[in-house]
């Protein structure tokens, strides 16, 4: 079994600098707590779709007092491919214009600013097998990179029990639907905003009015592409035993998916 806190211990011993990769997620929030017992100096940085959310901005308040931080607030890159495709807002020849901007941008941006190396991000090996090999080749401490991932071998119950037991409170949208709403372009972060949260709606739909149209189009092509790609059975023509049964398991298999 992993030692949890080894990558925290590695790291320490790296530097004593440190950025944090906040998104406003547990993930983030455990591990913004983590580098501040483990590090000296501790700087982190956000990236949003759309800012000044009132949903985001009040959690950001409660963390930045509670640590004695400012976090930096940054346009998210995938904006610039966004404003570039203009499938969410409506047609601009200036947005033409607009540059690619790459998360490696992002990073070297932050560094710059805060005069600091290393930066930790809350990926952990149990979300994804391509995950998991990263981190078990690199032991969640990338020196090539000077990048931490100090939650690599933790899993979200160690984190909600972590954050229990440090009595951190969780983001708000946790409350209501159990996970992050960062992403205004996701259906459930757009019905909470609707629900609980109208003038952030209203701000989404200021910055992005095809949103909402961009996302209801997207779903429907999805559902076209499922419904397309079940397996017709063909009358009259005696299929082999068992046939049947693995079709309908893959057709149902990528429904739920």
């Amino acid at each position: 079994m992993k030692d949890l806190y080894s990558v925290l211990r590695e790291g320490s011993c790296a530097t004593q600098r440190i950025i944090v990769g906040f998104s406003g997620g547990k993930d983030s929030v455990a591990m913004l707590d983590l580098c501040k017992e483990y590090f000296k100096d501790v700087y982190a940085f956000n990236m949003y779709f759309v800012d000044k959310m009132q949903l985001q901005e009040g959690y950001f308040r409660y963390i930045e007092d509670k640590y004695q931080i400012k976090i930096l607030r940054l346009p998210h890159f995938e904006l610039s491919r966004i404003y570039q495709t203009q499938d969410s807002m409506h047609r601009s020849f200036e947005l033409d214009k607009v540059p690619t901007i790459y998360f490696s941008d992002v990073e070297n941006y932050v560094r710059d600013f805060f005069k600091c190396k290393w930066i930790a991000y809350g990926m952990m090996a149990c979300e994804s097998i391509e995950r998991n090999a990263m981190l078990k080749n690199n032991n969640g401490c990338d020196y090539e990179y000077a990048k931490l991932y100090p939650l690599a071998f933790w899993n979200n119950q160690k984190v909600y029990a972590y954050l229990k037991t440090k009595n951190i409170h969780l983001p708000p949208e946790y409350y209501i639907s159990g996970r992050s709403a960062n992403n205004p372009f996701v259906d459930l972060t757009q019905i909470l905003l609707k629900t609980y949260y109208p003038s952030d709606w209203e701000r989404v739909m200021y910055k992005f009015p095809l949103a909402e149209t961009v996302f209801a189009k997207q779903a429907y092509q999805y559902q076209r592409w499922v419904n397309n790609g079940k397996p017709e059975r063909k009358k009259g023509k005696r299929k082999q035993a068992g046939t049947d049964e693995v079709s309908d398991f893959h057709a149902d298999a990528g429904q739920a998916e």
